[in-house]
């Protein structure tokens, strides 16, 4: 069964978030899987026999979008469940303000959120999907059968013609290494990689140095 989830905001605001360069809208659906606890991120560019940019996807471990709060995290904008007090199990928190999912469609036309969250013992699997045409309105649907763990993939289709910015493996990495340097730093644990290129903080790191600190207290 399908059921649709209204945001309650205004079209034209909504389609604002719409215009972000394709690596700051690949950089918001990284955050929102890092803040789901994921220690691997996976982005890739598909591309047509051409050499054309066909699909974007962005593949996690984390814990999964949690389906029964699907209304109050994709029908609101301006507030996100980061900004009430929750965490994550080991790691800080990014995203503050809920416009990370919107900026998926600064990528294509269409977006999937395919995601897998536990509920008790179960794994449960669930399509959130959307359309740029209809800005504010998404439908959810159960699965009909659960993935292998957690985790979420956000599949976009319909890309941008912007989106040819992404063949350049290199560039693109860099960019990601220059937003995720800091983090990937503080949490060693977690892998980013782009087009099975790795994101690494060496990617823009120049020079290192270590300060011993003393404190009163």
């Amino acid at each position: 069964m399908t059921r649709q989830i209204y945001v309650q905001a205004q079209a034209d605001h909504i389609e604002s978030l719409f215009k972000a360069a394709p690596v700051s809208a690949i950089e918001e659906l990284v955050w929102n899987a890092l803040d789901a606890d994921a220690r691997e991120v996976r982005i890739d560019v598909i591309t047509n026999a051409l050499g054309a940019v066909e699909g974007v996807r962005i593949s996690d471990d984390g814990t999964g979008i949690d389906v029964l709060k699907a209304e109050s995290t994709f029908g609101s904008l301006g507030g996100s469940w980061k900004r009430q007090g929750a965490a994550n199990a080991n790691r800080r928190l990014h995203g503050r303000f809920g416009c990370g999912r919107f900026k998926a469609f600064a990528l294509g036309e269409r977006v999937e959120w395919r995601t897998t969250m536990r509920i008790g013992d179960e794994l449960m699997s669930y399509v959130i999907s959307g359309e740029s045409s209809r800005p504010g309105v998404f439908e959810i649907e159960a699965a009909e059968k659960p993935g292998p763990g957690t985790g979420t993939e956000v599949f976009v289709s319909g890309v941008r013609a912007t989106c040819d910015s992404l063949l350049s493996a290199e560039e693109t990495v860099q960019a990601l290494a220059s937003k995720f340097a800091l983090y990937l730093k503080a949490y060693p644990d977690v892998r980013i990689h782009f087009n099975g290129l790795p994101v690494t903080p060496v990617v823009v790191q120049r020079a290192v140095t270590g300060y011993r600190l003393t404190l009163e207290s």
